[in-house]
This record gives C-alpha cells, structure tokens and sequence, in this order.
C-alpha cells in the first residue's frame, strides 16, 4: 500500500520526466551584441536559422522584431502601434540575420543587444 507522501513523490518525478522529454523539442535561441556601423551588414554565426530575431539598443530606441511570416525585409516596431518598415532588418539568413542601415540596429558607434529565436514548434 503507498502512502500520500509515496504518491506525490512518484507524481511529482513523472512530472519531471515528462517536462525533461517535452523540453527536447521546445525552441531554440542564441543571443548577443554587436556596436552599429551605419552600413548594411550581415549577422553571422547564430548557429541555425532564426524563425525571429529581437534588437534593442543600449540607447533610448524601441525594441524591433522580425518573423519569417512577416514580408521580407519588414520589421515591426515593440514598443508602439506602428506599421511594418523596412530598412531595419533586411533578412532572415540560414547562420543569421542580415542588418540595413536604419539607426534602430544600426547606428554608428551604438551597442545593441540581439536575440534569435528558432521554432520548436512552440513560438
């Protein structure tokens, strides 16, 4: 016969088993920074192709994001209700991202931070 505390044991590592198999598929990510040049430039060495890719400067500039379903070289604003614009992020690549000249990821001498996001089915 288990007791209570013998239950909730077993539930509790089933349920850490479970999570730990789960976790396998979930997505992947890999982040970073980089100083802005003004000039359209590529990102490279992300390691697998990015389903997204998040930007924000270390200054006062909103963060942008960047899906695959979004049109090509469209990014989106997060920090107001905007329209697509292009010249941000010009491009999803198969190691990275492609950067335009826009000030929001690229002003010259600017630090920004960067995240890339690939699905697992769960983005």
């Amino acid at each position: 016969m288990f007791r209570p505390k013998c239950i909730k044991y077993l539930l509790g590592l089933g349920f850490v088993f479970y999570t730990f198999l789960y976790s396998q598929a979930q997505m992947s990510f890999a982040f970073g920074k980089y100083t802005g040049t003004g000039n359209a430039s590529g990102m490279v060495g992300v390691g697998f192709e990015p389903d997204a890719v998040l930007i924000k400067s270390e200054g006062s500039n909103q963060a942008v994001i960047v899906t695959k379903d979004m049109p090509v070289g469209t990014t989106k604003g997060m920090g107001v209700q905007a329209a697509l614009t292009t010249g941000r992020i010009t491009s999803l690549n198969i190691d990275g991202f492609t950067l335009g000249t826009n000030a929001e990821v690229n002003s010259n001498g600017v630090v920004y931070q960067w995240m890339a996001l690939e699905n697992g089915n769960d983005l």
